[in-house]
Order: C-alpha cells, then structure tokens, then sequence
C-alpha cells in the first residue's frame, strides 16, 4: 500500500467518524469534492468507482443512524425524480439496440438517484447547506485553477483533462458555469474571509472558462446574467464592477478564445454546429419510431446510422431524452425542471421578510441560476447522466421542505411585528 492510498484512507476515516458525530453532510461533502476531482484516477491511482461505492452505503448508514429519512415519496421532487429513473429503467428494458449497454446506463441512473435522495436528506438546515455549496465550490475552483495550469502548459481547450463525468473542455465549463453563482452570490452576501474566499473562486472559474474556449459556457454566462443583475441590491456598483472586469479581462484573455468566441456568427457554416443539427433531425425521426419508452439508454449511437448520414452522440440532452426514453422521459424530465424553476423563483422572494430565515431566499437564488445555465450548457451536451445537473434540485427539496416547516412551526406574523423587525433591521 503506497503512503498516498494510506493517507487517503486515514482522511475518509476522519471525515466518517465525524459525520457520525455531527451531521452526514460532512461524508456527503468527501464524496462530492472526489466527484469533481475525480481522485480514483489522478490522484490516489485507485480501482475506479471502488471507493466512491463504499463511501456511499456508509453514508447511507450514517442517514440512517441518524434517523433521517430518505422521503422517497415525501414531496413533488422525489415523485418527479422515481419517474424519471423509471423511465431510464422502463426504456432499458425494452431497448431497442444494445440492451446490456442500455441496462447498465439505468443502473448508473439508479446510483444517481440514490445519492440524490440521500443528499436531499442531508441538508436540513442553513450550516447543512453552507458546506455542500462551499464543498462544491472549493472542489471545482481546484478543477478550474488546475485547469489553468494545464493550459500555460500547452494543454489548449483542455482536451483530455478532468475526469469521470467531467472530462473534456466543455464538461468542465458546464461544471464552472454551474458554481459561479455560488461564488458571486457568496462574495455580494458573506463578511470578512468568506467573502474574499468567494472572490477569488469567482476569478479562478472565469479564468478556467476562458481557458476551456466553450461557446456554449459563454452562451450560458450571457443567458443567466440578468438574473445576476436582478438579485443584487446595488446595482450602479454591480454595473461598475462588470465594466472594470469586462475592461481587464480584454487586455488579459488571449486572442485565440475570441477567435472560438467568433465563429458563433458564422454558425450555419461551422461543422461542429451543423453536425449537432444533423443528429438533432436523427434523434427526432427515431422518436417518430419510437414514440413511448423510446430506444434505450446510450442507444441513439448505436442505431443513429439508420437516421443520420454520419453517426455521432445527439450533443443535446433534450434530443437524447428524446430519442433514448421516449414521451414518458422528456415529459417527466421537463415537468422536473419547470417545477423546480418555479418554486425556487417563488422562495426567492423571501428576501425582505426579515422573519422569515434569510438563507433560504440565498440558496433558493444559486439553485435557480444554477439550474438555468446548465439547462442552456443541455442545449449543446448530452449531460442526463451528471449527477450535478440534479443536485440544485435536491437543494429545492430541502428549502422546500424547511419553509414549510418554518411556515407551519411559527406563529402568525402581524404587519405591526414585521414593521418592527425591519426597523430594528435598519438600525
């Protein structure tokens, strides 16, 4: 055994003993930064996923001890959510190409639901929530700055770097798109450390964007960006700040990244993009074929030949849907995303009420943004299988849930009270 492997084992001991302790988000948090970093492989020279399992039925255990319950049936998310890995299991079943590869796809989904119910059961409360936002946005910092590195190195659009699910250029921009709300909306709302933490991660992740040369990161950026600007109080400093960073970022981003940026207007002679068009028109005619469960899981490859004159991946997690699970799929994976959209918009507007516990409305906003750049980043990769496109939706659950814990726990609130407390605010 290397002193490397010996170390590790010692750290997930460590971070074992005191979920056990404390609270299970702590082993939650292990196994989401080895998501991200993606250790097995470039770090610790581990048989794949072999850890990761293990971790996961301990931290199961740990819920348990706990008494934590997993609320499979408990709210519309966990409804919505046995749907959709139904669909994935009915569609493997009935696949209509490779079965065993359609098979194992349901059961990694199944995997991925396990841990979402389990992450949805640990985070009950604001300190639960703060270490899984700042897990996240630490462990993708690391990928972003590691990221960098490997491109003063010569790595160009870091082909070939990360890991896992999050391999390649634009897989790695989907993930840093995905936490740059965590770090703006940590650096405009913490004090002290905290905030200068959050700026710095906020730098590091444009700077591995830009590194990764995605448009369809950038296209993400763009998309969400009002919805920076809506939820930040001061706006005149927020423009300020934007122009400065826009400013500074022009003399010291390199020319190839607006070369890439450019081709976006030249979209209908690009190749890359009008072979995604070519594959989406595929993806739509095998479901005219196979309307109600679809082909199966991973199967739009193998059968894209009878549609398409040259075979890839559809390059869109809608069409893959789509084509793979059928009406049952698509509907149910829309309805999940649209519900969750709405209620997060709608835990938004606590801010103000200062009864009200004000973490909620934080989270609620990063959830929200977060879920929007990544449904944009779906529009041009096939991400049904990444875990982190489901995790702001257990974050959905959880504030769901402890809203209406707090609506139903505390006493009616009088406008007299609330005028109080905003007095008393102020001061």
């Amino acid at each position: 055994m290397s002193i490397r492997l010996l170390i590790y084992l010692v750290i997930c001991l460590c971070f074992v003993v005191k979920s056990f302790r404390t609270t299970p988000v702590v082993l939650a948090a292990l196994i989401i930064g080895m998501y991200f970093i993606y250790p097995e492989k470039y770090i610790w020279g581990l048989t794949e996923y072999r850890i990761v399992m293990v971790l996961n039925v301990i931290l199961l255990v740990v819920i348990l001890h706990k008494g934590l319950k997993l609320h499979i049936f408990g709210d519309i998310f966990s409804k919505l959510m046995v749907c959709l890995l139904s669909s994935f299991v009915l569609s493997a079943f009935f696949a209509k190409g490779d079965i065993a590869l359609s098979r194992e796809y349901a059961v990694m989904f199944l995997k991925i639901g396990l841990f979402w119910f389990m992450l949805k059961a640990c985070l009950n409360g604001e300190r639960d929530l703060g270490i899984f936002y700042w897990t996240c946005l630490l462990s993708i910092t690391f990928l972003a700055a590691w990221g960098v590195e490997q491109y003063l190195l010569g790595n160009v659009r870091l082909e070939g770097f990360g890991g896992g699910q999050i391999l390649g250029s634009n897989q790695i921009a989907a993930a840093m798109v995905w936490a740059l709300p965590v770090a703006y909306f940590k650096f405009i709302q913490k004090q002290g450390a905290p905030r200068w933490i959050a700026l710095a991660c906020f730098c590091l992740l444009i700077a591995g964007l830009v590194c990764t040369q995605s448009r369809q990161a950038v296209v993400a950026v763009l998309v969400c960006l009002p919805w920076y600007f809506i939820y930040v109080k001061r706006k005149l400093i927020f423009i300020g700040g934007a122009l400065v960073f826009i400013l500074a970022g022009s003399f010291m981003v390199p020319s190839e990244f607006f070369q890439r940026i450019k081709t976006m207007e030249e979209y209908e002679e690009d190749a890359s993009a009008m072979g995604r068009i070519e594959q989406w028109r595929g993806a739509t005619k095998m479901f005219l074929d196979n309307p109600i469960i679809g082909v199966g899981g991973k199967n739009y490859y193998v059968l894209a030949h009878k549609y398409v004159e040259h075979p890839r991946v559809t390059h869109n997690t809608f069409f893959q849907i789509l084509s793979e699970e059928g009406i049952i799929g698509i509907t149910t994976f829309l309805l999940l995303f649209f519900i969750t959209l709405k209620k997060l918009s709608a835990l938004a507007k606590w801010e103000g009420q200062y009864e009200k516990p004000q973490y909620i409305p934080h989270y609620a906003m990063i959830a929200k943004i977060s879920i929007m750049g990544l449904l944009v980043v779906c529009m041009f990769q096939n991400k049904a299988e990444h875990e982190f496109l489901y995790w702001p939706i257990a974050v959905a659950a959880a504030l769901t849930a402890q809203a209406r814990r707090w609506e139903t726990e505390s006493p009616e609130v009088s406008p007299q009270s609330v005028a109080i407390s905003r007095d008393a605010n102020l001061k």
